[in-house]
């Protein structure tokens, strides 16, 4: 299987991600520095010829941060879906802030290998090693069942779908999730938020941004 071939990958971009979230003091960012910082992770990509495949933290985010960030503030309960690993460990930090300051967070992640995206099994060690320096309890991961996103209601788990559906707010991570979400439209755009980079023209186009720059953003075409 194609995802087996990059488990080395995928474990190499985990570990050198873990050794950077101890110095982002995480508790000193707003709920706008917290999206803006997962979208920004979005630069992890093996085949894309528009990033240089690595964990990449700067740029510039485009799209309506402030409607995002009012979404999460009525939100006590949000689902949190995963994309590649590296960026992953970002975001999974996140999640562990967001529930530090209350929210109840589920972060979802592939079953089985996909790509260099992270499977469940490699989420709940990356939230092991987090909770030794940051505040994880409030977390919990589930798997989709499957190789697919969740949003891929067909070939997914029912339960882990119905408790994302059930969530406050969805935060949809990376292209692979956007993409499920525009072909599917399982998920309830008005509460789903977008963060991802524009890799490719086509995303950059769709979403009115330039190439690379980072976006967030609530609802999908």
């Amino acid at each position: 299987m194609l995802g087996d071939s990059t488990s080395v990958l995928r474990r190499e971009f985990n570990r050198k991600a873990l050794d950077l979230v101890g110095k982002l003091n995480l508790h000193t960012y707003d709920l706008e520095g917290l999206l803006a910082l997962s979208s920004l992770a979005n630069s992890v990509d093996v085949w894309m010829p528009w990033t240089r495949g690595l964990l990449e933290l700067k740029g510039r985010v485009r799209g309506d941060i402030a409607t995002a960030t009012r979404l999460l503030e009525s939100a006590h309960s949000i689902a949190y879906l995963l994309d590649n690993a590296g960026e992953a460990v970002i975001d999974l930090a996140v999640s562990c802030e967001l529930s530090r300051r209350g929210w109840r967070v589920l972060a979802v992640a592939r079953s089985e290998p996909y790509e260099v995206d992270i499977t469940v099994s490699e989420a709940k060690w990356v939230l092991e090693q987090l909770d030794g320096i940051l505040d994880c309890e409030g977390v919990k991961i589930v798997g989709t069942g499957s190789r697919y996103p969740v949003a891929a209601y067909k070939f997914v788990s029912r339960s882990t779908l119905s408790k994302v559906s059930m969530s406050d707010a969805i935060i949809s991570k990376g292209i692979a999730n956007f993409e499920a979400l525009i072909e599917y439209r399982t998920l309830d755009p008005l509460k789903t938020i977008v963060l991802l980079r524009a890799k490719c023209p086509v995303i950059a186009r769709l979403l009115h941004v330039s190439l690379g720059d980072a976006y967030v953003g609530v609802g999908y075409p």
